[in-house]
């Protein structure tokens, strides 16, 4: 162990590099592809095709199978049974493509909006070639190349964002939002294939034995289920009773918070997995590296929590103008989630690492119930006491945050890191001074900006600069410790 721990550590702090680089550079593309999107398409498209979402992200939980993670976790995983589990894989990804095909007219007919019926009807192509890479992926994962993928990544969202502003500009509606989507997830695939020469072998597929792998991807996919309706049921509610308008405003909301959380965790999540199913469950090692991707992630999401509370109305205005202006209360009232969604996220990687995904459906079903209960609760509050047009959607931000900062996040927390061995008091540390510093940034951040007294772009940029700079004198230490040499002892 000894010997390995040096490759192990440099492998870690190239991935953490890798990492700070592609999300500086998917908020970039992602961010000038929303400014675009937000002025050439109406608030009512970015609802249908939120809805639309809904029934894709729950498809591609039963297409995936948890395989992806399957593979990953397990370390005595054989070429063949690679082999097996890609085929096995694709059949169940067509199989899932072919029913939720039939189904998205009567769901379309149903839901009383039919053109959502043109926004299922790409995604849900894309299921199968989507499965066409799992096992790739997991293998850059496995094989600690987190750069390739990365890469890929950055790529293809590249590219989709430039295909869904052509479509856009056509006057494509709804057809511009499935096609990102499409050539996002088909592009991945195929850069997939390229960065990882790994090719399944069609002979022998049947003879390995993978039933603890279908065990493993059926506990990981009742998780995903709970975990499913935790992070969507807020939508549904909106959708339901509020409407396109309301829907699409609260959805993009959302989106908006989702994007920093999925940009880092996502990457961090692959390198997480891969190096704690190396280390010894309650070992030292285990223990530093767990603190250190606690850290990691505290340091760019507790910062990007209060910077978008501060700053929400003038985000939503610079992105898409005045008719969006009433999605900046929403993105407030939802931005302290981001960090608590994030460490929540990483969850996941421990358990698997650990082989627990067990524990991880056990607490999956308790944060879908209690964020249920409570979404269900902000709306009726929303809806008598908030304001007339956006009481409903208010009500039920203010409760998503206050639920999963203020009841959800410790327990969790503690549940997770119980589990690795590792205790909470070490990760509650690391995180202590991140959050004050982000505090004092958020307070110097807003005293420059309101000085200014000018438009959203003059104020983001003032009160940036000022955060940034801020932040950045608290926490250098830290920072440069972390980028450089903070895995080194694992």
């Amino acid at each position: 162990m000894q010997q390995d721990s040096p490759t192990l550590g440099q492998a870690v702090r190239w991935g953490a590099w890798a990492v700070t680089g592609c999300h500086i550079g998917s908020q970039i593309v992602s961010f000038a592809t929303l400014a675009v999107l937000y002025r050439l398409l109406m608030p009512e498209d970015f609802g249908v095709f939120a809805i639309a979402l809904l029934v894709i992200n729950f498809a591609r939980i039963f297409a995936s199978f948890g395989l992806g993670i399957a593979s990953l976790q397990d370390r005595d995983l054989s070429d063949e049974e690679q082999s097996a589990l890609f085929h096995y894989g694709m059949r169940v990804a067509i199989q899932t493509a072919a029913v939720f095909g039939l189904v998205s007219i009567p769901i379309a007919w149903f839901l009383g909006e039919f053109a959502l019926r043109d926004a299922l009807i790409l995604p849900i192509l894309t299921l199968p070639i989507a499965a066409i890479g799992v096992q790739h992926q997991a293998l850059l994962e496995r094989k600690m190349r987190l750069g390739r993928l990365a890469v890929c990544r950055l790529i293809a969202q590249l590219v989709g964002g430039l295909v869904a502003i052509v479509l856009a500009l056509k006057g494509w509606g709804i057809w511009t939002l499935a096609s990102q989507f499409a050539v996002e997830n088909t592009g991945l695939v195929v850069l997939l294939w390229i960065a990882e020469p790994w090719r399944p072998s069609g002979r022998n597929i049947r003879n390995p034995d993978i039933t603890r792998f279908k065990k493993f991807g059926a506990a990981y996919t009742l998780s995903s289920l709970a975990f499913w309706l935790t992070q969507n049921f807020d939508t549904l509610i909106v959708g339901w009773l509020g409407g396109k308008y309301a829907v699409g405003l609260y959805s993009q909301a959302f989106n908006l918070i989702m994007k920093p959380v999925l940009l880092v965790t996502t990457p961090v999540t692959a390198v997480m997995l891969p190096t704690l199913a190396r280390s010894l469950g309650g070992s030292l090692e285990n223990r530093r590296l767990l603190v250190g991707f606690y850290r990691f992630v505290g340091l760019i999401l507790i910062p990007c929590s209060v910077g978008l509370f501060v700053f929400a109305d003038d985000v939503m205005v610079l992105l898409g103008g005045d008719r969006w202006r009433a999605a900046g209360i929403l993105l407030r009232a939802l931005a302290p989630a981001i960090a608590v969604q994030g460490f929540t996220n990483m969850a996941g990687s421990v358990f698997a690492a650990e082989g627990r995904a067990d524990r991880l459906l056990a607490g999956s079903v308790v944060i879908a119930l209690l964020l249920c209960q409570g979404v269900a609760a902000g709306w009726w509050l929303g809806t008598r006491f908030g304001p007339t047009d956006l009481g409903g959607p208010l009500g039920v931000a203010v409760a998503y945050s206050a639920v999963s900062a203020g009841v959800i996040f410790l327990p969790y927390l503690c549940f997770c890191l119980a589990t690795a061995g590792v205790p909470t008091r070490d990760v509650l540390a690391a995180l202590w001074k991140p959050t004050v510093a982000s505090f004092v940034m958020g307070a110097a951040a807003w005293t420059a900006a309101d000085a200014t007294g000018s438009t959203p772009i003059v104020r983001l940029t003032v009160g940036m600069l000022t955060g940034a700079a801020v932040y950045g004198v608290i926490m250098r230490r830290e920072i440069l410790a972390h980028l450089s040499s903070q895995f080194d002892s694992a």
